[in-house]
């Protein structure tokens, strides 16, 4: 497979490495023509030239006298398959042998160059990426692949289309440093020396655009799939003499009755996606890391939350073992108490949550740069009660430890303006903590 930059120049021949030889650029390209090459076979070549000697002989003789005066001649013995002596090589009359007339088989000097259009091409979207293949062309050395976002494209336009030529490409070639969203057209053409042929239908392919998320304020269920009576739990449902228990109603009874349609996945009542660390969603089985095509976010369905999960890279900003103390200036959303500035232990920002979500925002996470800590309601949401240890989907949250999962919140206690909520993750249960105790942290966003 081959991977080629794209580039847009406009009447330059891109340099392109094929199997890692390297085609040097040029600065015009003439349009593709068609050449058919025919010239003759070495048999057909002797055979003129012995017709031509034969006839400036029978000349010759005739002036010394040799011939007769009805014009016929006298020539030299001739060899089978030679031409008459008395023919001239002008004279339409003189028809080579078949077997010298026709050029030889295998002979592909001696054969005119037919390419045809390329067929069966085919397009795979990638993340910022397009892999294309097509069927191989028989007497082609080579192909060309032309693509623009104009569907006006053709080998002859494509630079006025503002678009890309590849030379001398293999199938399948992949295109990288595309556009998240855009749509972009391809035709391929094959060449044999200097002759392009015709090109193939034009493709199309429209790569996946980032999500844009925006809050539902539907509630995520419990996440309970388990019923219990008066001195046991875990139990199967229905329970008798112990009617409508929360594992009997809402999504989670669909979800384990298998009638809830799920646009990603997740346990029980819960629908989550992973996005990728440039907006894209990705596959159930993505893997979390810091590139951006890697897992990084996980949407929430449900409440139209997006949701940041923290990679076990230790001395980055993002690891997961990272804590902060509760920090915050905005005298209109602290509760009256700004807490305790650079109160955890953290790298590469000051460890608490105010300077921590300014340095998420400034490496737009995901795509966007309006992060910032979940209220007390949208943390608890995901939290799955079916579950301790912690008590949340570790599929979509794997970075969330075992115990002391204490998570912060922007709600401030009421109570006590020197706290603010926090959930703890081993069992679920919201927590009022002093602000500067060093908790983890989960940003959200949403648009409203």
């Amino acid at each position: 497979m081959q991977r080629a930059d794209r580039t847009l120049a406009a009447n330059t021949y891109l340099r392109h490495t094929s199997r890692g030889n390297v085609i040097a650029a040029s600065p015009t390209r003439s349009p593709p023509v068609d050449r058919r090459v025919r010239s003759l076979s070495a048999g057909s070549a002797v055979a003129y030239a012995r017709a031509f000697c034969a006839v400036l002989l029978t000349v010759a003789m005739t002036a010394c006298g040799g011939g007769s005066s009805e014009g016929s001649s006298t020539g030299t013995p001739q060899s089978p398959g030679d031409p008459p002596s008395s023919s001239s090589p002008d004279d339409p009359s003189n028809e080579l042998p078949d077997d010298q007339s026709q050029d030889q088989p295998g002979d592909q000097s001696s054969v005119g160059t037919t390419l045809d259009a390329p067929s069966g091409v085919v397009i795979v979207p990638g993340h910022g990426s397009a892999t294309v293949s097509w069927n191989a062309v028989t007497n082609a050395e080579g192909y060309h692949l032309y693509y623009a976002e104009d569907p006006g494209l053709s080998p002859e336009n494509y630079a006025a289309q503002g678009g890309t030529w590849l030379q001398n490409v293999s199938s399948p070639s992949t295109i990288d440093d595309l556009t998240h969203g855009a749509t972009y057209y391809f035709v391929v053409t094959a060449f044999a020396g200097e002759a392009e042929g015709p090109p193939s239908q034009l493709a199309a392919i429209t790569l996946p655009a980032p999500i844009s998320n925006a809050a539902t304020y539907a509630l995520n269920d419990t996440g309970a799939n388990r019923c219990a009576n008066e001195s046991e739990i875990q139990l199967d449902c229905p329970q008798e003499n112990y009617p409508q228990q929360d594992a009997e109603n809402g999504r989670d009874a669909d979800a384990s009755a298998g009638r809830l349609p799920k646009a990603g996945s997740g346990a029980a009542g819960f629908d989550f996606t992973k996005i990728s660390g440039d907006g894209l969603v990705l596959s159930a089985d993505a893997t979390l890391g810091t590139a951006a095509s890697d897992w990084t976010c996980t949407l929430d369905h449900v409440t139209g939350l997006l949701w940041e999960v923290r990679p076990n890279q230790p001395g980055t900003l993002r690891d997961r073992a990272h804590t902060y103390s509760w920090f915050s200036s905005d005298e209109t959303t602290n509760g009256g108490h700004a807490g305790t500035p650079n109160g955890g232990t953290c790298t590469n920002s000051e460890c608490d949550t105010s300077s921590y979500v300014s340095s998420i925002n400034a490496q737009t996470l995901c795509g966007f740069d309006d992060w910032r800590l979940p209220t007390a309601d949208e943390l608890a949401s995901l939290v799955h009660h079916g579950r301790t240890n912690p008590a949340i989907d570790l599929d979509y949250f794997p970075d969330v430890p075992s115990a002391d999962a204490l998570y912060w919140t922007s709600t401030p206690f009421a109570q006590d303006a020197s706290k603010a909520w926090s959930v703890h993750f081993d069992d679920g249960e919201l927590v009022s903590v002093q602000k500067a105790y060093p908790a983890y942290l989960r940003l959200v966003r949403a648009s409203k």
